[in-house]
């Protein structure tokens, strides 16, 4: 005999309060069901159920033990059906979308290390300057800058994103040396195209400087091929150019005055209950942001 299937015999005598009613629902015979009882009440030492002809009840150390053995059944139910979802390959869709800043630069890695990981899982990923809602066009999951308001959804913080200002080093050999973010009006600045911040940047201490903007874009590979031309200052997110740091084909100035890190957040509905959207949060939550971004 072992302890789970006379456990399970318990629980069900304790409910209906009948060996016979409980010998038909496991498709045995009433003496069976006796003999399990028997045998976990001299493993426990104690009387589970007092029994009649007429009448089972339960004992206070029966009782004491039910609550033990509701948890047991729960507990392996729980563990089985994990289980069983594991050895099954996860398929299915999941739908993700993003900036195309994030998109196309930082999470590109990451979409093809999960695809390897669950390659029956069909993934479409929309990087996009767009405010997808995640409710009306029913994406599974966007990964969003800043904290989300919207009720709606549910927000889960994953990184941040550092920034600086860099410039090649013989655009810094050629021109004034810059030491205040004052002086920044005095030199070439190559400036994302942003309607409300093309004249200006935010920094550290929360002011606006004035900036110089020789060229104004959307495209970061310009802004970048610009800055390593000599052409003046940019204002990018660290990874974005860490591998020009390390090639020390571009230098970071002003780095006291640095903006302060931007948050990503992981976004997703707060009904869903997609499997594949856990798996995908799980995953990430293994390769945090720190580790993109110095």
């Amino acid at each position: 005999m072992d302890w789970l299937r006379a456990t399970k015999y318990f629980v069900d005598v304790a409910k209906t309060q009948s060996f016979s009613e409980v010998a038909r629902k496991r498709h045995t015979s009433p003496s069976v069901i006796t003999k399990h009882i028997d045998w976990l009440e001299d493993k426990l030492n104690a009387t589970l159920l007092e029994r009649s002809t007429r009448m089972v009840n339960i004992t206070e150390a029966g009782r004491h033990f039910l609550d033990y053995a509701n948890t047991l059944l729960e507990s392996t139910t729980t563990i089985t059906q994990e289980l069983q979802n594991f050895q099954v390959e996860p398929t299915g869709s999941l739908s993700i979308t993003t900036s195309k800043l994030l998109g196309e630069h930082l999470f590109t890695d990451l979409i093809l290390a999960f695809q390897k990981q669950y390659p029956k899982i069909q993934i479409f990923f929309d990087a996009t300057n767009r405010m997808v809602d995640l409710q009306t066009e029913s994406y599974d999951i966007a990964l969003r800058v800043g904290e989300i308001s919207d009720k709606r959804f549910s927000s889960q913080f994953w990184g941040k994103i550092s920034y600086g200002i860099y410039a090649a080093p013989n655009y810094l050999k050629n021109n004034t040396k810059i030491t205040t973010p004052e002086q920044l009006i005095e030199h070439h600045c190559i400036n994302h195209f942003d309607a409300v911040q093309q004249t200006n940047w935010k920094l550290k201490d929360g002011k606006h400087y004035a900036i110089n903007a020789v060229i104004v874009s959307n495209s970061f590979d310009l802004q970048i091929k610009a800055a390593l031309a000599g052409v003046g200052l940019i204002m990018l997110p660290h990874f974005l150019v860490a591998q020009y740091l390390k090639e020390k084909k571009l230098a970071q100035v002003l780095k006291s005055y640095s903006p302060e890190p931007t948050p990503i957040y992981i976004v997703t509905r707060k009904e869903q209950k997609n499997s594949r959207v856990k798996m995908f949060i799980d995953f990430l939550n293994k390769k945090p942001l720190i580790t993109q971004i110095e």
